[in-house]
């Protein structure tokens, strides 16, 4: 990474955009926000309150046409994210959607076409991708093949009370007309993307069930249980809540393969999830039975990649930054994410309609 510090528009200013305020204050010489955006004063004074420095905006067209920024992040609910960053990318403006960059495949393509008619890179939001053990853990499956070896079967778990952040019952993420879906579009998202990324490989046909409780509307699942194949041969299971009442996790992965393991789970009450571990039997069958346990260990950083930040978010940031200026390979593109998104639009018409049913492929 070279040049002048990055500036920053953000777009939204809930949670998520705070979260990459802090990403952008806690690497000052690297990136900055230079502008904020969102419909509501309140939104703006918010942000600024942090970022006292940024402007603020109230509308996107002014945002654009007031200029002076690399690059824009959208942290606002699912339904706009598409009309948002068309604005930018038909302008040829890099631009960062956090999950799910848009709600459909077919929203999915028509950003991926105008982002190859303008040349303006589109870097979907999948945070999970960008905590740093897991880009390590990728980079220790790329550096020995055997080490895990073709995934054979995995297991995960996505478990949220929503009421504990919505505080009521207008808040857009139950309603599945502006949020695009429920649990599994909102959260459990994380670890379907998660799956693929350390897997190599992507989903082709879903099997679900699911619950529509109040308070969520408009076919918002509350809850879900499915089956995966993945196009390996490879098969799983996915057990999702948005009305998970006094869970005792956030979240939990395990990815089984013929030579190891891959695991991710919460070591204690309350946490969202653990670090990421790795064992492997290097081709060997065990010859009792505490062998099948053993060997387990936290994933290391290897040569160039141990600056990467214990914050996802600037991770990220870092990560648009470096594809901009320097042409690096993306973790993740549009074209790349379009499975996630179809995996999740196959598992609610699963739901929906009682059967399994195939997943769009690119």
């Amino acid at each position: 990474m070279s040049g002048e510090t990055f500036r920053f528009a953000i777009v939204g200013a809930g949670a998520i955009a705070t979260a990459h305020v802090d990403g952008m204050l806690a690497q000052p010489d690297v990136a900055e926000v230079v502008a904020v955006c969102d419909p509501r004063d309140e939104g703006i004074k918010n942000l600024r309150a942090r970022v006292p420095e940024a402007r603020g905006f109230s509308s996107i067209d002014d945002l654009i046409d007031a200029g002076g920024f690399d690059a824009a992040i959208i942290a606002t609910p699912h339904h706009l994210h598409l009309e948002q960053a068309m604005a930018f990318v038909t302008r040829g403006i890099p631009v960062l959607v956090e999950k799910p960059v848009v709600s459909t495949t077919s929203d999915v393509r028509a950003l991926a076409a105008a982002s190859e008619a303008s040349g303006a890179y589109v870097l979907p939001g999948q945070t999970r991708r960008f905590i740093r053990e897991t880009r390590w853990a990728r980079a220790a499956l790329d550096a020995d093949p055997g080490l895990v070896g073709e995934v054979t079967t995995f297991s995960l778990q996505s478990f949220q009370d929503i009421r504990a952040y919505t505080r009521g019952a207008n808040h857009w993420l139950l309603d599945a007309k502006l949020a695009g879906g429920g649990v599994v579009i909102s959260l459990a998202i994380h670890q379907l993307d998660l799956v693929r990324y350390l897997s190599g490989s992507d989903y082709v046909r879903v099997s679900a069930a699911a619950q529509y409780e109040l308070p969520f509307i408009n076919g918002a699942e509350s809850a879900m249980v499915a089956t995966l194949e993945l196009g390996n041969g490879g098969v799983g299971t996915m057990q999702a809540s948005y009305a998970a009442t006094k869970a005792p996790f956030g979240e939990s992965l395990t990815i089984i393969g013929r030579y190891g393991s891959i695991a991710q789970h919460a070591r204690n009450i309350g946490e969202t999830e653990g670090p990421v571990m790795i064992s492997s039997a290097h081709g060997a069958a065990p010859t009792v039975g505490k062998d099948q346990y053993d060997g387990w260990a936290e994933v290391e950083p290897p040569v160039g990649l141990e600056t990467l930040d214990a914050n996802p978010f600037g991770n990220e940031q870092r990560h648009l930054i470096d594809v901009v200026r320097e042409g690096a390979e993306p973790v993740v593109t549009l074209a790349n994410n379009f499975n996630t998104i179809a995996c999740i639009e196959a598992l609610m018409r699963s739901a929906r309609e009682g059967r399994s049913v195939q997943v769009e492929q690119w």
